[in-house]
């Protein structure tokens, strides 16, 4: 077509034009066309009014130069573990520059960028350092991924796309890209149970993917001492801590069903692997740990009858040590959190039952012999207040009794108590 008049030009169809228009790279500017071919030559066709084409061809000297080389790493795994939207958890990564020759190329700027456009929302990049690579060729940067909670875009596999470019001192620019998917976040929960404790119906956890990736945490029971007072005033309790739970079966739940499960070792720790390690974005670790709070009805009950006991039976006016009941009692939390099987758990169990009656016996047995010393103290007080009644001065012998029973009776249950 004639730029100036808009006509169409049937001439060009034939000739060199042809080719031309064959290759990639071919633009027009003001009437005339320029085109890159396969072997470097660079051609321009300029369109007269007449219709004529007239070819200058000009064909300039190859000169062979160096190539470097630009390459993108992510830093501390791969791009295809993808970017958990999360909004907090970064991704580093960096750009090495080498020369036609492998070696390192130092002080070239690089600029490093991400494209996110695809997300609903944008991240964050910034350098980590300079933006001229090091004596290693090396520039790096973050990326802080924007947070996204849209179940929907996950069915749609969005990805970032990181970028890398710089001009070295020879030779062509040089772009690098590699791309990354994206996973947004998705609502689950843990559902956690042992023998001896309540489950833990709930714990909501975000995740990036119900099918990648692995999830690690912790289980701990998170025990409250109770401080009984034997006056009216009601029970105090406190938290004395957390105790790792052994043997805790943690189940993940989504979508209305268990995606998968595991069980806590010595440490109370567990991770649900929901694809090999090589695959998936990186494992999410709660930060928290997960925290079950309250025994089995049976369980708590006696130790709270113990408990109990062992307060009174500590009160300075009875005399009792009960340190080394006491002690027992006090580790119980720790030996039934790590009992991993049922068998284990039944043991602490029955040990607990015959720490409470161990101190049921005791406080028993020190009731009883309260009651029996009150019924002796009263009956000898009596005596000596009828020894004091009976007293006949005039009576010969009863001399020494009298004095005797004047000298006890006023002090008399004083005395034996």
């Amino acid at each position: 077509t004639d730029l100036l008049t808009g006509q169409t030009l049937p001439e060009l169809e034939r000739g060199p034009i042809t080719k031309a228009t064959a290759v990639p790279r071919c633009w027009l500017h003001r009437g005339v066309v320029y085109a890159v071919y396969p072997d470097r030559k660079v051609a321009k066709f300029t369109l007269q009014g007449g219709g004529t084409i007239a070819q200058e061809t000009a064909t300039p000297p190859v000169t062979a130069q160096p190539q470097a080389a630009l390459a993108l790493k992510r830093l501390g795994g791969d791009f295809t573990q993808g970017v958990w939207l999360d909004g907090r958890t970064p991704v580093d990564f960096e750009a090495v520059l080498t020369d036609d020759k492998g070696a390192p190329m130092a002080g070239v700027i690089v600029h490093l960028e991400v494209l996110d456009r695809t997300l609903p929302t944008f991240g964050r990049t910034a350098p980590l350092g300079s933006t001229v690579t090091d004596a290693q060729g090396r520039v790096r940067g973050r990326y802080v991924p924007p947070r996204v909670a849209d179940p929907s875009l996950a069915r749609r596999a969005p990805a970032v796309s990181f970028k890398a470019s710089a001009q070295p001192r020879q030779g062509p620019p040089i772009e690098v890209f590699e791309n990354a998917p994206a996973y947004p976040l998705l609502a689950g929960f843990l559902r956690v149970s042992r023998a001896g404790y309540l489950p833990l119906d709930q714990f909501p956890v975000e995740l990036p993917s119900l099918r990648l990736g692995t999830v690690q945490g912790r289980v701990v029971f998170r025990a409250s001492s109770t401080r009984f007072d034997s006056s009216a005033s009601p029970a105090v309790e406190r938290s004395s801590g957390d105790y790792r739970v052994a043997g805790a079966k943690v189940e993940l739940m989504a979508e209305g069903r268990k995606i998968a499960e595991a069980t806590t070792d010595g440490a109370g720790a567990f991770q649900i692997t929901l694809s090999p390690a090589s695959a998936g974005p990186p494992s999410v670790a709660l930060p928290d740990p997960i925290a079950l709070t309250q025994y089995e009805a049976e369980v708590g009950a006696r130790l709270l009858r113990v408990r109990r006991t062992l307060a009174t039976l500590a009160d300075p006016k009875y005399g009792y040590k009960v340190d080394r009941i006491q002690n027992a009692v006090a580790s119980f939390h720790a030996r039934f959190a790590l009992a991993a099987t049922e068998a284990a758990v039944e043991a602490e169990a029955d040990a607990l039952q015959r720490i409470g009656l161990l101190v049921a016996a005791i406080s028993a047995s020190h009731e009883l012999a309260e009651d029996s010393a009150d019924r002796i103290i009263d009956t000898i007080a009596t005596i000596v207040a009828d020894l004091v009644d009976v007293w006949d001065p005039g009576m010969p012998g009863q001399d020494k009794v009298g004095e005797l029973a004047k000298t006890l009776a006023p002090n008399a249950v004083a005395m034996i108590k």
